[in-house]
């Protein structure tokens, strides 16, 4: 019995050889499973209130990228929609823009939407019901006011806007504390009026102390003229200046350069993107940063966490950063900066640049110098020994 039972051994192992050898087979050579195997792409779709050309978009974009590449370990495929608000906010246009935006992705819905400003916030609201509806939305740099005036669904989080007006302008008056006069400088539109709203609720805490003069919705020519003859001890405050009152349109840095250059009294700013482009500097936001910020929060969601677990956060406030040569121009002592402060745009003279290589030239020089010494002085004491040598001897040589 046992002899029958071992000789029926082998043709088992045989057939499980077999089945451990089609099974693999089957599946390598199977489309449709291998198909199940792949990693679908995660599909992120941003939606910008500025143009593409603006430097803020930039900052922006690179934020949000820097974080997605390091991100879920799915593939992210991100499309970046530009609503240019600034310059186009007429009903036509909005609907234009659903119209396309509809066609695009109704059929092909996005897993995460980031709308970024006010203006994109409201686009993804107001359409969510006809094309984004159940969509994952983290909003960035959303005005609070905006927000509570909103009722959000639970597939909404996101981090809204900080400003740095207070800061700025107690770091301004630090460094100038003759200042008796403000100038507020702002743009026309409803982005110009937005920064005026929420500067001027800040300054108005000042008003005690600090005479405010609000250079808003102007002709730039006329704005120009205005900052050239300003009164001594006058800082200008410089809120993002994107249309002019006769409608004329400009990128934040290209107006701050021409109100820069003509005032004649130091501007100060509150966004990190205006550094090099006439601010002497401020408690900056950095762009960049909120935008890694709001990616963070979708990798989460893009990790199965729920937007509603995910509470909508305040962004942090950043960094006193300046620029050197406005500290020049305006005669401003880096020793009078806080602590950790941010210098930028730096002019080294040839010994900043070699300083170190300068000083070990000299110490060598220095050294060389004491050992040439130290062989002349050896030289002396050996001549003087062997004068008195020379001078023994003879006398020697005399008595004998």
């Amino acid at each position: 019995m046992l002899t029958g039972q071992t000789g029926k051994l082998p043709g088992k192992h045989l057939l499980v050889k077999a089945l451990l050898f089609i099974l693999p087979a089957l599946v390598l050579f199977n489309p449709s499973l291998l198909a199940s195997q792949q990693i679908n792409p995660k599909n992120v779709l941003v939606l910008s209130s500025t143009r593409s050309t603006s430097p803020v978009a930039y900052q922006w974009d690179r934020g949000i990228r820097s974080v997605f590449k390091v991100g879920p370990s799915d593939r992210i495929v991100i499309d970046i929609e530009y609503l240019d608000s600034a310059r186009f906010n007429d009903d036509r246009y909005v609907q234009l823009l659903r119209d396309l935006y509809r066609h695009k992705y109704s059929n092909s819905k996005p897993d995460l939407i980031i709308p970024v400003y006010n203006q994109a916030f409201d686009f993804v609201l107001r359409y969510e019901p006809a094309f984004f509806t159940g969509v994952p939305v983290v909003f960035g740099a959303v005005e609070r006011h905006f927000v509570e005036s909103r009722s959000l669904g639970p597939n909404i989080t996101g981090i809204l806007s900080a400003n740095t007006y207070k800061d700025t302008l107690d770091l301004a008056l630090n460094l100038h504390p003759d200042t008796l006069r403000v100038a507020v400088v702002a743009g026309a539109g409803s982005y110009g009026r937005s920064y005026y709203t929420a500067a001027r609720k800040v300054f108005r805490l000042y008003e005690d102390r600090i005479d405010f003069t609000y250079l808003t919705g102007l002709p730039m020519e006329e704005l120009l003229e205005k900052v050239a003859n300003l009164p001594v001890q006058t800082l200008v405050m410089y809120l993002p200046l994107l249309e002019d009152g006769a409608g004329k349109k400009f990128d934040a840095p290209e107006s701050l350069s021409q109100i820069s250059r003509a005032s004649n009294a130091p501007v100060y700013g509150f966004w990190d993107v205006l550094l090099g482009h006439g601010i002497v500097g401020g408690y900056l936001n950095s762009f960049e940063e909120q935008g890694k910020m709001v990616a963070e929060l979708g990798v989460r969601i893009l990790n199965g966490e729920k937007p509603a677990d995910i509470p909508i956060i305040q962004a942090p406030k950043f960094q006193n950063m300046f620029d050197w040569r406005q500290l020049k121009r305006w005669s401003i002592s880096e020793h009078r900066l806080p602590p950790g402060s941010i210098v930028q745009f730096k002019e080294f003279t040839l010994w900043d640049r070699y300083k170190g290589r300068i000083m070990g030239v000299i110490a060598l020089i220095v050294f060389q110098a004491l050992i040439i010494l130290y062989l002349l002085h050896q030289h002396r004491i050996r001549r003087r020994a062997e004068q008195a040598l020379d001078e023994r001897l003879q006398f020697e040589t005399l008595i004998a």
